[in-house]
């Protein structure tokens, strides 16, 4: 097989780099990271763009989960049962409370509310590419 050239083996690097950009979160010595957001679980921390942001625990792990599942669509449902291990009663909205609160707190005028979007009837998507700035 023959060798690539240093600009071959550059671009697909890169190629790489950017495919799992898209397909989800990058895992740095524990903590999730997608472009200037920065989770550690283990130390229950957020920085964005290198400031640190105070959540309260069911939006962080709010965050954590759309952050894990980053560019799929969640239910609120299995937002639930994976944030609180249980089924979403149809009258509770902290779901839909901690979405709305995550939102203002990382609210970049450029994106708007697409860092985490809502899917009409189906749940949530947390947009990876909305948060390289």
């Amino acid at each position: 097989m023959p060798r690539r050239s240093e600009p071959e083996l550059i671009h697909a690097r890169i190629c790489t780099l950017l495919q799992r950009g898209v397909q989800g979160v990058a895992r740095r010595q524990g903590a999730l990271v997608i472009g200037t957001l920065r989770l550690h679980p283990q130390e229950r921390s957020v920085t964005w763009r290198g400031s640190a942001v105070e959540l309260p625990t069911t939006e962080m792990r709010v965050l954590e989960v759309l952050m894990r599942f980053a560019g799929e669509t969640l239910s609120r449902e299995e937002l639930s049962q994976r944030v609180r291990g249980r089924t979403l009663d149809p009258d509770d909205r902290s779901i839909d409370v901690a979405v709305s609160k995550l939102r203002s707190k990382f609210f970049d005028p450029a994106y708007g509310a697409k860092k985490i979007k809502t899917v009409w009837g189906k749940g949530y998507t947390l947009n990876p590419g909305a948060w390289q700035n």
